[in-house]
């Protein structure tokens, strides 16, 4: 269950768990950034979800009966979604291609100029 986190000023989200029995929630997750989206393993023994506590919003992990979050992915562009395998074992996540060594070095020389053609 997703839930604003009351404590931040700032639009960070957390992670929280609800038990629907004796109806007590329980904040997951701990950081100054946003958690959202977050996905039981299949084996219910740790809570993945994304994060942007790096400089790209990856898939973080961590065990049902907390501790810290590891990073599972770390990659030059944010991952969009992502979901447990059946057998819990693996994460398939979408993220866009990385961008070209090319591309970067224009975009860090502010080389972006477009030519268009004008027609008559």
């Amino acid at each position: 269950m997703w839930l604003p986190s009351p404590r931040r000023e700032s639009a960070a989200r957390a992670t929280y768990d609800y038990e629907k029995q004796s109806s007590s929630i329980r904040q997951f997750t701990y950081s100054i950034k946003s958690d959202f989206l977050p996905r039981w393993s299949p084996d219910g023994q740790q809570l993945a979800f994304l994060s942007d506590r790096d400089d790209q919003q990856q898939v973080y992990a961590m065990r049902a009966n907390g501790g810290e979050a590891s990073a599972l992915t770390k990659g030059k562009r944010s991952v969009q979604n992502f979901a447990w395998s059946p057998d819990g074992k693996q994460i398939a996540f979408l993220a866009p291609d990385a961008k070209t060594e090319a591309e970067e070095k224009k975009e860090k020389d502010k080389d972006d100029a477009h030519v268009a053609e004008q027609r008559r």
